[in-house]
């Protein structure tokens, strides 16, 4: 039979129980368990722009939903360039594809 599977939202978990054993013989008097986890890959980034319209707005468009985190300054860093992200409120479509938010410029008085 053929089972499918839906890669995007698609998770396992397995463990691993382990004992330590000596040169002699002698086992641990005590196990450890390892979990593994493997979770299905987050949203990727569509595109992203910055654009003028009455301020200074970031679009981001991601492939999948995200879970519309409310604060995403930590999130966001300029690697060359003056936008402020410290004080972004972000606006998400109902979908949760596409972020919305205003930034400005650190130079700005």
């Amino acid at each position: 039979f053929t089972t499918l599977v839906d890669v995007t939202t698609a998770q396992c978990e397995t463990s691993m129980r382990y004992q330590v054993i000596d040169s002699t013989g002698l086992r641990s008097g005590s196990e450890t368990v390892i979990r593994f986890l493997v979770k299905p890959r987050g949203p990727a980034i569509e595109s992203a722009s910055v654009f003028q319209d009455g301020g200074r707005w970031l679009q981001v468009v991601f492939d999948m939903p995200t879970n519309t985190p409310s604060e995403i300054a930590s999130l966001l860093s300029v690697v060359d360039g003056t936008l402020d992200f410290s004080q972004i409120v972000p606006s998400w479509s109902s979908d949760g594809r596409v972020l919305l938010a205003q930034v400005h410029d650190i130079n700005a008085v």
